[in-house]
């Protein structure tokens, strides 16, 4: 499955460290599709580079590919940039 960060809505997570920003993405998932391993299963997970068309700034996406329950795999994608690599 291929993946273009231009054709999605990117979910923002404003974090001050890792931990606390993958607990936020988790938690946005959950919210939308119920708990972790009864809801959905992660299937994997890539964090891309990606430039922002016409404005030349870098942002850190990280996109999960998960699986609901029904069987149907959907790739969420976050802008991960305001914790990327803060421990």
């Amino acid at each position: 499955m291929s993946f273009n960060v231009n054709d999605c809505d990117l979910i923002v997570i404003d974090a001050a460290d890792t931990d606390s920003g993958i607990d936020a993405e988790y938690a946005y998932i959950s919210e939308q599709f119920g708990p972790f391993g009864v809801g959905w299963q992660l299937q994997r997970q890539k964090v891309l580079t990606h430039v922002l068309p016409g404005e030349g700034d870098q942002i850190q996406v990280d996109v999960l590919t998960i699986e609901l329950a029904n069987g149907e795999v959907k790739d969420i994608a976050f802008d991960i940039t305001s914790f990327y690599g803060k421990w």
